[in-house]
């Protein structure tokens, strides 16, 4: 009786969840918001490897283009990157009304307006702009897109609008 009492109880102590404090969700939104910074620097360098860094290496990540999943992997990512490199020079990548949400430790969503502006190697400029939406884990040392969705403005702001 002893012996099952001992077990019920050992059974009901589980460890903690650690709090989430106020604190730890304002340091999420900052780091993130930190992220966001490098990654439109990795973007402007056009270096594959780089940009593909932020994506999370997970047999759940998932890209989303304008309602077609593109993209299952990071390694997919990097292929695709390799093959616009060569097309896409002067690269700019700008964020327009970020809203970063800690979901838990390590998690947070993140919803944002953008506007991409490059250059081809004819010299011409051209750009798209849209919304992301997409869910960011905290593994590598870094922030990663585990999954995400991109849409873009078929017409309004275009690629030559700047962020407010």
């Amino acid at each position: 009786m002893r012996r099952g009492l001992l077990l019920l109880m050992l059974a009901g102590c589980t460890a903690a969840e650690p709090e989430f404090t106020a604190s730890h969700r304002a340091a999420i939104v900052d780091s993130v918001e930190a992220t966001l910074d490098a990654f439109s620097a990795a973007v402007a360098t056009m270096d594959a490897d780089s940009i593909a860094a932020f994506y999370a290496a997970d047999s759940a990540f998932r890209w989303i283009e304008d309602g077609s999943v593109r993209y299952r992997s990071r390694d997919d990512i990097a292929t695709a990157l390799r093959e616009a490199a060569p097309f896409m020079r002067n690269v700019v990548l700008l964020y327009d009304g970020t809203v970063v949400t800690p979901l838990a430790p390590g998690v947070a969503s993140l919803v944002t307006g953008f506007a991409q502006r490059f250059t081809n190697p004819a010299g011409e400029t051209g750009g798209f702009a849209g919304a992301i939406t997409a869910v960011m884990v905290h593994r590598e040392g870094r922030w990663q897109f585990l999954s995400g969705h991109t849409s873009s403005l078929a017409r309004g702001r275009g690629a030559d609008d700047q962020p407010q």
